[in-house]
């Protein structure tokens, strides 16, 4: 009974921080970035976009985090594979950030000549957490209560209730 409060609260709080990041990943991408490059233009944007961007990786570290314990627990290959997918992504994306911003002057509000080309390596990362993200729901997300029993409840604690 401890086990399976315990493995809910962890599976409610990683649905929370798989809402969080994907969300307002998804958001930022369609509306904000879109928003501010007309508003702004796409250089001014840019240096708002690298700083947010570490907070959308924060947001990821705390879903994966939650993922990792999560699948501790449960009985999902799908579920531990996408998690480890998605943390080799994001070590992708920290290291190509790290290397646009130092490709960028803050304080010029200029970039470099190879900027571009490291950008769109960026932006295909981002697209790939971003789908696996979008099908992890499906295979990975522990929805207890409602359709993955198989995630709350131990096989000792199915066979005592059954007795």
């Amino acid at each position: 009974m401890k086990r399976e409060l315990i493995l809910r609260a962890l599976s409610y709080l990683h649905i929370l921080a798989w809402s969080v990041w994907w969300g307002g990943l998804t958001l930022y991408a369609a509306i904000v970035v879109p928003v501010a490059t007309e508003s702004i233009g796409a250089l001014e944007q840019g240096f708002v976009t690298q700083r947010v961007t570490a907070w959308l990786h924060g947001s990821a570290v705390v879903y994966l985090a939650m993922g990792i314990a999560v699948s501790a627990w449960g009985r999902s290959r799908w579920q531990k594979w996408l998690i480890v997918v998605q943390f080799f992504l994001l070590a992708s994306l920290v290291i190509v950030h790290w290397q646009l911003s130092a490709e960028m002057d803050f304080e010029l509000k200029t970039i470099t000549d190879g900027f571009y080309a490291k950008h769109a390596i960026y932006l295909w990362l981002t697209t790939g957490m971003w789908f696996v993200g979008l099908i992890y729901p499906l295979f990975g997300l522990p929805l207890c209560g409602i359709a993955a029993s198989h995630y709350c409840h131990s096989p000792s604690h199915s066979e005592s209730q059954s007795t």
